[in-house]
């Protein structure tokens, strides 16, 4: 414990979030006045880049060694402000957040409690700065090679941005072609070209790269290591071989599902999904056969009866509308629960939609069911807000020639394998899960292992473009100049009491954790969240700045007062 070293205690007030609920002038003057600490200020937005220079400034200044943050969550910041220690040269490790907005504003209404509990846990937080001790770092060897799994948009793009960037790519396809899903797209409301013309460019770019070896008809089965030095066995046409790389890109897309439960209806000729029209319009000659003619078709998009109302889904019917408009002169319906238009272009083409005489119903909570007779179709749709104060919702019957169904968009066919395979999480929906979607979204669970475009949500072309550079950035802060840093003894065990039940082993989320004839950590892997050590039946586990004596000495800050 270092009872000496200097201690600062910055206080965010979130946009004065947190003021309306907490006298931080109070929180100040009793800091103060406890002693222990040598350097107090407030800030407005600590999170905003011009506030954290002045923090890394006032640090400098000032000499402090070890760092107390009272603001949000750790959960949200920990990572944009140990970087902000790193740049003041500080040791982020000397690092602590009192989360005073969540665990105190948020949650006590009354001025004076919410105080007193935010004063209580800076001391908690300031008794655990003076006993944290400073990891040894040290260098791992790193090679500068990334394997991109996915050969749709996503895992192009990425392949591309890291051959820039100097780096060796092994992208993997598992069917015969590159592309994925966008080439079966007619058009595209974020990018002006052609989809097919799009990829088909990014298809020459990367076939034409010394940097990115193309590899289709390939998938991954099996994957050891950690950062900087993983070995993947891949196998294509039967044959298997291993690879060293030292970071994983994973590409995959997603997939579409017609859910047929949900509508009571079997897809036909006269019932399509909205990727089955893609294609057709895709085709002028079968777009041609379908729409052209003396007769309008009647045209009816349904979105949200199964629960999606995505924004991806929003935009396909609301540019397949418009297209069926002015290049058909269509009568086109538009039936949804709510129209989700936050996003580049939507309510642009919703407003335009709507100027030309796209018919919208908006049925809210009464989901339109469907007649057939024979090869007719019927839509009842109900619409409150044509009910003018009448009792009862109006309903209104419209044939259909075409009805074009949202699909459920769900993870790829193999994601169980793959997910398997890397040992990484998925999210409430099904895809690969995000590590922190406010701060570095790209990055899985698993450190080294990078989530790019809809493998982790259902995204656009301009989102999945995004995406690909920001793996590309964070891979190349992770393995340059060849070499990665790790915390060496962040982890610790008595062998003695090891009785190798293999708990840790299940219930560590980043996949760390193996065994010998004891339990044994990767420095490469292990993030020291602990887990491990709360969940280890024996007590046999230590996490460096973690220990029990640690955490009794923070309790007792709290008790002896």
């Amino acid at each position: 414990m270092s009872e000496s070293a200097k201690i600062g205690v910055f206080f965010c007030n979130c946009g004065k979030t947190i003021s309306e609920r907490i006298d931080i002038k109070k929180l100040k003057e009793e800091v103060q006045s406890a002693g222990g600490v040598q350097c107090i200020e407030e800030f407005e937005s600590l999170c905003r880049k011009p506030e954290q220079e002045k923090l890394s400034s006032l640090m400098k200044k000032e000499g402090v060694e070890r760092v107390v943050i009272a603001g949000c969550s750790p959960k949200l910041y920990e990572e944009l402000f140990a970087r902000t220690l790193k740049e003041a040269g500080i040791n982020p490790e000397f690092l602590v957040i009192s989360n005073i907005r969540e665990q105190c504003s948020w949650v006590f209404p009354e001025k004076d409690t919410a105080t007193r509990k935010a004063l209580e846990d800076i001391r908690q937080k300031v008794s655990r700065a003076k006993s944290l001790e400073a990891f040894d770092e040290v260098d791992v060897p790193a090679e500068q090679k990334v394997l991109a799994i996915g050969g749709g948009i996503a895992g192009l793009e990425t392949a591309l941005e890291l051959s820039k960037l100097g780096f060796k790519v092994t992208l993997i396809e598992k069917s015969s072609a590159l592309g994925g899903r966008t080439l079966k797209l007619n058009k595209s409301y974020v990018i002006e070209e052609n989809p097919k013309d799009y990829v088909q460019a990014k298809v020459d770019l990367v076939n034409k790269d010394d940097n990115i070896e193309i590899l289709t008809e390939t998938e991954l089965v099996k994957l050891n290591g950690s950062p900087g030095n993983f070995t993947a066995k891949i196998k294509q046409s039967g044959e298997k071989k291993d690879l060293n790389v030292g970071a994983i890109v994973v590409a995959t897309g997603l997939s579409t599902r017609f859910p047929r439960e949900s509508y009571g209806i079997d897809l036909s000729e006269k019932v399509v999904t909205q990727l089955q029209l893609e294609e057709i319009l895709a085709s002028p000659e079968k777009s041609d056969a379908r729409f052209k003619g003396d007769n309008k078709a009647h045209v009816l998009f349904v979105t949200g009866m199964i629960g999606e109302d995505s924004k991806l889904s929003t935009a396909s019917a609301l540019k397949n509308a418009l297209l069926l408009k002015g290049k058909y002169d269509c009568l086109t319906y538009v039936a949804c629960q709510e129209m989700k238009v936050a996003g580049d272009r939507l309510e642009e083409m919703y407003r335009k939609a709507r100027e030309e005489g796209v018919i919208f119903f908006k049925y809210n909570g009464n989901p339109p069911s469907f007649v057939t007779n024979g090869s007719e179709i019927k839509a009842v749709v109900s619409d409150y807000f044509l009910s003018a104060g009448e009792k009862g919702i109006p309903q209104v019957k419209i044939p259909c020639d075409l009805l074009v169904l949202e699909e459920n968009l769900v993870p790829t066919e193999d994601f169980a394998a793959l997910r398997g395979t890397l040992d990484i999480k998925l999210g409430p929906r099904g895809f690969f899960q995000q590590d922190n979607v406010h701060q570095v979204p790209v990055k899985s669970n698993k450190s080294g292992i990078f989530l790019v475009g809809s493998c982790r949500q259902p995204m656009d072309i301009v989102e999945v473009l995004a995406d690909a550079g920001s793996a590309a950035t964070q891979i190349v802060s992770l393995l340059s100049p060849g070499k990665i840093k790790v915390n060496d003894n962040r982890w610790t065990i008595e062998k003695g009491k090891c009785t190798l039940c293999l708990t840790c082993v299940r219930f560590c989320p980043h996949g760390a954790i193996g065994w010998t004839r004891a339990a044994e950590a990767s420095e490469g892997l292990c993030q020291a969240c602990g887990v491990c050590a709360s969940e280890c039946p024996a007590i046999a586990i230590q996490v460096k700045n973690y220990t029990n004596d640690q955490i009794l000495t923070e309790l007792e800050e709290i008790l002896n007062k």
